[in-house]
């Protein structure tokens, strides 16, 4: 093998030196911690306090591979957006501690997490309901039950895919 080291005494002049000499030496990069956003799972933030629902979400999102949160209420949904940063929110409205349109509405005051699409899932099919979770900040309204395919659609739709 040959010996790699530099003689530290030999200077380059201008006649002497290599493109290799001229040329700025860079450093190695650290591996990158964090993936590119292409690469990155995009991370979803799913609140329910229905664990069939939970289920039935994560096996219908994990198809697609993304990264799941998981809540059970409100309260928790609010501290876990803060904290996890998801690129997008599925939530339940009835809940207990704090229903998803309170949950809805206090995410929008949070700088992290005001522009995070959030997708209301929920049994309340009335107008009044739905005026209510635009009303509080969500961006799209999924009447339950309803199918895979639908779900997936909104989600690709809001996560820009």
């Amino acid at each position: 093998m040959a010996d790699r080291r530099v003689d530290s005494s030999r200077k380059s002049s201008p006649e002497t030196a290599s493109a290799s000499d001229s040329a700025p030496r860079s450093r190695p990069s650290a591996p990158n911690s964090q993936p590119s956003d292409a690469a990155r799972k995009k991370k979803i933030l799913v609140v329910d306090d229905s664990l069939t629902s939970l289920l039935s979400q994560q096996l219908t999102l994990g198809v697609d591979d993304y990264d799941i949160v998981i809540a059970r209420n409100g309260k928790e949904a609010i501290a876990k957006a803060v904290a996890e940063r998801p690129d997008l929110i599925l939530m339940d409205v009835v809940m207990p501690a704090m229903d998803g349109f309170q949950a809805c509405r206090w995410l929008r005051a949070f700088d992290a997490t005001k522009t995070v699409p959030i997708i209301m899932m929920t049994t309340r099919s009335d107008q009044t309901s739905i005026k209510i979770g635009f009303a509080n900040g969500c961006t799209d309204y999924l009447i339950k039950p309803f199918d895979s395919d639908t779900l997936l659609m909104k989600v690709r739709t809001h996560l820009g895919e």
